[in-house]
């Protein structure tokens, strides 16, 4: 959607979140930014290892809790600047380039988020709808 001061709703097509929409557009304005990432607390199945330059492993996280791009946004129209063209890739040109020019905030979401990207997700996220239990309380 585009409201009337020409902000721009972005979303991927494979999440489910219930962030506030209203809140995350008042919260870019206030930040005065070209671009705001909602991003989400995940937690990732596997360990995360961290090397320093000569291999040796500097710190070790557990299935960590951890931020990540929820793939919901809101976008000035100045984020046209940072399009250039249709073989553009928004997460690794646009969002790069807007990081380097400090032109991309973050919204912390803490309620629920989802994708489906795998079986596996998809499976679960039936079992949430067919439960008719709000996902955001089973899962906050």
């Amino acid at each position: 959607f585009v409201n009337k001061e020409n902000y721009f709703c972005m979303t991927y097509g494979d999440g489910l979140c219930d962030v506030n929409i209203n809140k995350l557009i008042k919260f870019h304005i206030k930040k005065n930014k070209i671009a705001t990432l909602t991003a989400v607390r995940y937690r990732n199945p596997k360990g995360v290892v961290t090397f320093d330059n000569h291999n040796k492993i500097k710190k070790m996280k557990e299935k960590p809790i951890e931020y990540i791009n929820g793939g919901f946004y809101i976008l000035s129209n100045k984020i046209f600047n940072y399009l250039r063209n249709d073989k553009t890739i928004f997460e690794k040109d646009s969002l790069s380039n807007l990081l380097k020019d400090k032109q991309l905030i973050g919204y912390r979401h803490k309620g629920f988020w989802a994708c489906m990207d795998t079986t596996r997700e998809k499976i679960e996220l039936n079992k949430i709808w067919k439960s008719k239990v709000k996902a955001w309380k089973i899962w906050n």
